[in-house]
């Protein structure tokens, strides 16, 4: 995958058909479409140390990423476009 910066951590939310990559090397995380495996999108997480790691709730489609040194956990909602 042509990450940001050092993909640490990946996970799959299947029904929306999203991968999301989170990244060790930037303060953020990119989504990809699983068809094709194309970026689709760069989320920042406003923080200036890198995201590491994350997850995703399939049955809720919530995603939660480390914001870095802020030693928080912030939760994201894809948007239907």
């Amino acid at each position: 995958l042509p990450e940001t910066a050092a993909a640490d951590a990946v996970a799959a939310d299947r029904s929306l058909g999203l991968v999301y990559v989170f990244e060790g090397g930037a303060p953020g995380f990119d989504v990809y479409s699983i068809k094709g495996m194309k970026r689709i999108a760069t989320v920042t997480t406003g923080t200036a140390k890198p995201t590491h790691s994350g997850a995703v709730d399939p049955a809720t489609h919530e995603v939660f990423a480390y914001a870095g040194g802020d030693a928080s956990l912030d939760v994201y909602r894809p948007v239907p476009q």
